[in-house]
């Protein structure tokens, strides 16, 4: 449904004080775990323990869109999110973990959320999930109103002993440094012994009283860990992460990828088993000569869900060589080598040679489709050839930033349409091109063909320190 919040869809003017929800909202449009929409009005001394997964629209872990349409106070104050929030790279926005889209119209006092179990990023309002648990009072918080108890998430105390808030407070235990998107190691659950739980899911992974033994694969493992007290249950959703890549993800040691099947790997990574690699980097070791890969997927590509890379793939000045990627067969629209590159993605000293073969059907960019992060000194030597819609030499469409980059392949238009960059064809409000070369030929000679341009087609953005 549209507008899901887990106590109101809409909050105007008012106060919502000592409420709580433990189920699962789940929206079209904007959703919370407390509010989807929140315009006005206080929120006090109110948490949320359900899980919230989002559509596309603004989504967080306490409320969704915050507009402030009255133009009146709106204050939350002594809230907690301690459930988990299943949000999409290209949409989430920092803060998420508690106001969805706003977070800087809302006045926030002494909120917290369980950045393990909730939590994307750390920041100051993320806590453990064993100092949510310690039993002591959280600063500001009061003792009459909350219940604190060592092992337990705070609960209201008006309400502390029903099975459906001591369930709600029963926590999992990650090991430290690990959150609910990347488990590695073994962990635990509540050792409440009212409480039953059960686990789904994860072939390599077994619950054993109240530990989870854990086996690491090349695919990821999503658990279901739920949770049963009287008439009432609950479920948590943890994955174990995968080890596919040599390597461990982080700056100092990053994912390696060294021949065509690594690049095969990563591209099953984010399209099949939907990992955006948030935080996580990639390095090439040397060029990579894809001859012999007849079904090369971009990276991004899904026909059923909205799937983007949002890590750091620094191609360290090494080439792709011979690789083929024909969206014109099955008349598939937004291609490039990385469909999408989300808010905190990057791709880097890259090049694309001139021995690659792109058959374009719609809006194509040789390095990204659509980049709502950063494309920084990548080169693309290989053609662009007869794209219907909007195309460009190294992206589509860009929300983001393209730096130092150069083109020097062939764009050219088909007759049915033809709407041309150098380097992009559509910037959008807020975006950055600069220090960008195009040498490659521009061609539109059809009636239909509109909108050519040297380094863009359209932009609302800026260029600055462009050559074509």
């Amino acid at each position: 449904q549209n507008n899901c919040g887990g106590v109101t869809a809409t909050l105007n003017v008012g106060y919502i004080e000592r409420c709580w929800n433990g189920g699962y909202i789940a929206s079209s449009g904007n959703a919370g775990g407390l509010v989807a929409t929140y315009n006005a009005g206080i929120i006090r001394d109110c948490y949320n323990a359900g899980t919230v997964v989002d559509n596309g629209a603004a989504s967080g872990g306490l409320a969704g869109l915050v507009s402030n349409s009255n133009h009146k106070v709106i204050d939350m104050e002594r809230c907690l999110n301690l459930g988990n929030i299943m949000f999409s790279a290209v949409t989430r926005e920092p803060g998420c973990e508690l106001i969805g889209t706003g977070a800087d119209q809302v006045t926030i006092t002494n909120c917290y959320y369980d950045r393990q179990m909730s939590g994307y990023t750390d920041s100051e309002r993320g806590m453990t999930t064993a100092a949510l648990t310690s039993g002591n009072a959280l600063p500001g918080f009061d003792a009459s109103v909350w219940k604190f108890a060592a092992g337990m998430y705070p609960r209201l105390a008006a309400t502390a002993e029903t099975d459906a808030a001591k369930l709600n407070a029963a926590p999992v235990f990650l090991a430290a440094g690990e959150d609910h998107l990347h488990v590695k190691s073994a962990f635990t659950v509540s050792g409440n012994s009212d409480i039953e739980w059960n686990l789904r899911g994860g072939s390599s992974c077994r619950l054993n009283g109240n530990t989870v033994s854990v086996t690491r694969t090349a695919t990821v493992q999503n658990l279901v860990l739920t949770a049963y007290l009287g008439d009432y249950e609950r479920r948590c959703m943890v994955s174990v992460y995968p080890q596919i890549f040599q390597g461990e993800g982080t700056a100092a040691s990053p994912y390696l990828i060294s021949d065509k099947n690594d690049m095969v790997k990563f591209a099953e990574a984010v399209n099949q088993q939907k990992l955006d690699f948030s935080g996580e980097y990639f390095r090439m070791t040397g060029d990579i000569d894809m001859q012999g890969v007849t079904d090369f997927q971009p990276i991004g590509f899904n026909t059923t869900e909205l799937v983007s890379f949002n890590g750091t793939f620094d191609g360290d000045g090494h080439s792709i060589k011979n690789m083929s990627i024909d969206s014109r067969t099955n008349k598939v629209m937004n291609v490039g080598l990385f469909i999408i590159v989300s808010p905190q993605g990057m791709v880097k000293n890259l090049v694309i040679d001139r021995s690659c073969r792109f058959i374009a059907f719609r809006n194509y960019g040789a390095i990204a489709a659509t980049v709502y992060g950063t494309i920084e000194n990548c080169r693309n030597y290989a053609d662009v050839p007869t794209t219907d819609g909007y195309s460009g030499g190294i992206a589509a469409f860009v929300y983001g930033t393209i730096r130092g980059c150069m083109n020097a392949g062939t764009i050219s238009s088909s007759e049915r349409n033809g709407a041309l960059g150098g380097i992009f064809y559509s910037g959008y409000a807020g975006c950055v091109i600069e220090e960008c070369q195009n040498t490659g030929r521009i061609e539109a000679l059809h009636d239909k063909a509109t909108n050519l341009g040297g380094i863009g087609g359209s932009c609302y953005g800026t260029m600055k320190n462009c050559l074509n």
